[in-house]
Formats: C-alpha cells, sequence, structure tokens
C-alpha cells in the first residue's frame, strides 16, 4: 500500500500556502502514481526541487510530477491558488514556463489523455 506521506510533503518542508488538491490526495491513495509518462514525485525529490527552483529561478514552485520524456515539471506556485503550470527544467530563467491548467482536474485529464495515448503508442 502506498503511504500518502511519502508523496506529499508536510511538516516543515511544506510550505506554509501549500494546499494539495483532494483529487491528488486520492490518486495517490488508490495508488495511482504512474500515468505514463507523467510520474508523481515523491515528497524528498520534490522538496529538493522546490528548493533548488527557488533559488534559480527565483519563484516558489512546488511540483508534484514530472515528464519522463522532456524536462518538465507540473507544479503548483505560492498566490497561483490550486493552478498547475508546466515549468520546463534547465532552461534560462525567464523561458521556463511551458503553459498552465486552471485547476489539478483540468491536468489529470489532460495527463489520462497522454497516458491512453502512449499505451496505444500513439
Amino acid at each position: 500500500m502506498i503511504n500518502v506521506n511519502d508523496y506529499l510533503l508536510s511538516g516543515d518542508g511544506k510550505p506554509d500556502w501549500l494546499i494539495y488538491p483532494n483529487e491528488l490526495v486520492d490518486m495517490i491513495r488508490l495508488g495511482r502514481v504512474k500515468l505514463v509518462p507523467w510520474h508523481l514525485d515523491k515528497a524528498d525529490a520534490s522538496f529538493r526541487e522546490y528548493l533548488r527552483l527557488k533559488s534559480r529561478l527565483g519563484r516558489d514552485l512546488v511540483p508534484f510530477a514530472y515528464r519522463q520524456d522532456r524536462e518538465d515539471l507540473a507544479c503548483f506556485e505560492k498566490g497561483k491558488g490550486q493552478t498547475v503550470l508546466i515549468i520546463h527544467d534547465n532552461t534560462e530563467p525567464g523561458w521556463e514556463d511551458e503553459g498552465s491548467y486552471p485547476s489539478f482536474a483540468d491536468w489529470l485529464r489532460d495527463a489520462e489523455l497522454e497516458a491512453a495515448s502512449w499505451s496505444r503508442g500513439t
């Protein structure tokens, strides 16, 4: 069984502004941590990336998933509520934004469509 705390920041590592969407918590509880090409980050990796992105980009971005075929991270950002931002990692500051979704549910819908496409090989 998957422990939710393995995937979600908590305690001192969780920024005060971050509220995880219920859909994300439920997804982890159900063991749905891979939606190839997307994979949910474990909490320790998410925290390291949060600190690195804050230092490198000067933004409060908490990643919760990464895409295996690109250097893209799905993130929540301070002041943006439940909006999911797609951040391209390892690019020059100012060029990192790849797009956004108004909510986690919107991101999940697209991630599930991509996963279905990948499983068919298309």
